[in-house]
This record gives structure tokens, sequence and C-alpha cells, in this order.
């Protein structure tokens, strides 16, 4: 065994996972920001309109809790469709 060789390959497993470890917290962050983004918007429109503070909370965490889920969801959707072998027919190449 070569352990140089080992060294190397460590080195690149470990930038590959780093990496993605990276990506995926830069992801979650934006993420995270756009969301609070968004319940601000409607919290923004709500307070406009004079809603209750109730309503205002509820549709908040609402929105909140929806567009969690969505990114959830897609994040899952997006990491079957790379490892599946189905592609629509116009996807294939």
């Amino acid at each position: 065994m070569n352990w140089t060789s080992i060294g190397t390959i460590i080195q690149e497993r470990a930038a590959s996972v780093g990496l993605q470890i990276l990506g995926a917290l830069i992801r979650y962050i934006v993420g995270r920001w756009l969301i609070n983004l968004l319940v601000g918007a409607v919290h923004r429109v709500l307070t406009k309109q004079k809603i209750e503070p109730t309503v205002m909370r509820f549709a908040g965490n609402a929105l909140s809790v929806a567009l969690n889920m969505s990114r959830s969801i897609l994040r899952w959707w997006s990491r079957s469709w790379a490892t599946s072998g189905f592609r629509p027919l116009h996807l294939r190449r």
C-alpha cells in the first residue's frame, strides 16, 4: 500500500464532502432568509390592513410551516430525481 496515494484519496474525499456540506449550509441559510423575508412581507401587509394580531401570527406561522415543508419536499424530490433511473422522454439524451 502506498501511503501517499491513500492520503491523496482521503484528501479528495474530504474536499468533496466538505464542499457538499458547505453547499447544503449555504442553501439552508438562504432558504431560511427567504422564508423570513416572505413572512415579514405578509406581516407588514396584514399590519397595514389592521388585521388582528392573533390572525397575523397564525398567518405568519402557517406560511412559515408551508414554506419549510415545501423546501424539504423539494430537497427530497431533487435528490430522488437525481438518483433514480426515471427520466421523462423529453429529458433523455
